[in-house]
């Protein structure tokens, strides 16, 4: 995975700088894993690979609720959700019992957390349009580039 992250190195920086442009200084990004948040740390983690049934029906979600964002990647989908978590962070609620119980990604999109953070990044995406595609665009061709030399 290390060697992996550090051909990331570009996009990390780019979505580190767009964070701490746009947002807060105190956040930063590391590839991970997975999408999620450190709300201890302030530390968004991105993935580059994701479950495509996942990814699926989280965009799906996403832009039932938020139209003008299906023209914006999942990547920028993901990361501004996790963006959310932290920027919505103040009324955020210990949801863990009820995340145990979710069988299905409906019920897992409904939780309040997950509610408001997908409100948070809707609602700036919307608001922010075209800069959020301009810069989707930036994201999306450092990361072709990273695959076109990993495929090489």
């Amino acid at each position: 995975m290390a060697k992996i992250s550090a051909q990331f190195s570009a996009l990390t920086k780019a979505l580190n700088a767009f964070v701490k442009e746009n947002f807060s200084e105190d956040y930063s990004v590391r590839m991970g894993a997975d999408f999620y948040v450190d709300l201890d740390s302030d530390v968004i983690y991105y993935s580059v690979i994701t479950p495509e049934k996942d990814e699926k029906s989280f965009c799906e979600n996403f832009i039932k609720r938020f139209p003008v964002c299906a023209d914006i990647s999942p990547l920028m989908l993901s990361f501004m959700h996790e963006v959310g978590h932290l920027e919505e962070e103040w009324q955020m609620i210990d949801d863990t019992a009820e995340r145990e119980l979710c069988t299905e990604c409906e019920e897992y999109y409904d939780l309040f957390n997950e509610r408001i953070a997908t409100d948070f990044a809707g609602e700036w995406l919307t608001a922010h349009h075209d800069f959020a595609k301009e810069t989707d665009k930036k994201f999306i061709t450092i990361y072709e580039k990273i695959l076109d030399k990993i495929l090489d």
